[in-house]
């Protein structure tokens, strides 16, 4: 609830970002206030530096934040495809949503994943791979994998913080 409320205030003061998003609200990717001293946030940017390092056993000296912000989305609105180059590990994480908000899709980088019936047909149906949005839910993920949010049919809005770090070696 308190991240909701953050998340709705910035979005009644500050223009939108416009980079892959095509309607709703996207924050500048620079909110060092969320990265940093936010206590709101605090909680989310510890969980995520302990998934890194505990679940999925990646070892840095440091996992620095380079870059958070926050998104909302209404109806209709969607995010284009892209990726977030030059980081190591990117993700989203859901403070509201529900399963008509529009699914997060990955593109599976290999050239195999859309010229090999094999491959389509035995690991997650080939070249896509579908997240439909939860309350709660967490997605990492490695910054360089292609990714859109299709279009939104709900009537509630849609908000996440999404964000990027770096493994300091």
């Amino acid at each position: 609830d308190a991240m909701y409320k953050k998340i709705k205030d910035l979005e009644a003061s500050t223009d939108t970002v416009h980079l892959s998003n095509l309607g709703g609200f996207q924050s500048p990717t620079d909110r060092y206030d969320m990265m940093t001293t936010d206590n709101t946030f605090k909680p989310l940017r510890e969980l995520i530096v302990h998934i890194i390092k505990n679940k999925l056993n990646f070892q840095a000296k440091e996992f620095k934040y380079d870059r958070m912000w926050c998104n909302v989305n209404y109806e209709n609105d969607f995010n284009m495809i892209h990726a977030h180059g030059h980081f190591d590990f990117s993700g989203v994480y859901y403070v509201k949503a529900d399963e008509k908000s529009g699914d997060l899709l990955f593109r599976d980088p290999r050239p195999a994943a859309i010229s090999s019936e094999y491959v389509t047909s035995s690991f997650n149906g080939g070249e896509v791979y579908r997240i439909t949005p939860e309350i709660g839910k967490l997605v990492i993920f490695p910054s360089y994998l292609d990714h859109m949010v299709l279009p939104s049919k709900s009537k509630d809005d849609r908000v996440s913080i999404s964000w990027n770090i770096k493994a300091v070696q």
